[in-house]
């Protein structure tokens, strides 16, 4: 008797259907749902338009291929680049050093501001060089790389990630 259930007794699994249903249609579309149907054919769309498999394929693999040469390139340009502001930096320090030796020599007994604008520019101009300098070389990766062009397979499929895990 215990198996067995009764004609009268209700069928639990229309029942949790029933109450499914009540409160799926009392219930308003939450936005995060909207949101993510909206990934979701997002999604569709592009696994749909990967029929082109090849194409993005050979596309992705040569953008990879000119995206690693130009970084690589960057990195040599950024080299230089930190070597030339080393010259700098170390051109106008020994300006510096030059002029405060020998301002007796240059301006003679009485400097007057000739002297205090020339210390002023060296000490400036070393200060504006080494901040451009740090500031390109720790610049962010995104920053360094945002104006290079990227197919726009992977722009899409760059935009749809950032979606669904959030913009980072």
């Amino acid at each position: 008797m215990l198996g067995r259930r009764s004609s009268n007794q209700p069928d639990i699994a229309g029942i949790i259907e029933g109450v499914a249903a009540k409160q799926e249609q009392q219930a308003p579309a939450e936005p995060a749902d909207a949101e993510v149907r909206k990934l979701a054919e997002r999604l569709d769309l592009l696994v749909a338009d990967f029929g082109q498999w090849t194409e993005y394929k050979a596309a992705s693999v040569d953008y990879v291929r000119q995206f690693s040469k130009e970084l690589a390139w960057h990195r040599v340009i950024r080299v230089w680049v930190a070597i030339a502001c080393g010259v700098v930096v170390v051109g106008l320090a020994a300006l510096l050093v030059t002029v405060l030796c020998l301002s007796d020599r240059i301006f003679g007994d009485n400097p007057g501001n000739a002297l205090t604008a020339l210390i002023v520019a060296c000490v400036g101009g070393i200060v504006v060089v080494t901040i451009a300098a740090l500031r390109g070389a720790f610049a962010p990766l995104k920053e360094r790389n945002e104006g290079l062009p990227m197919p726009e397979h992977i722009k899409q499929v760059v935009e749809l990630g950032q979606g669904m895990f959030g913009r980072g």
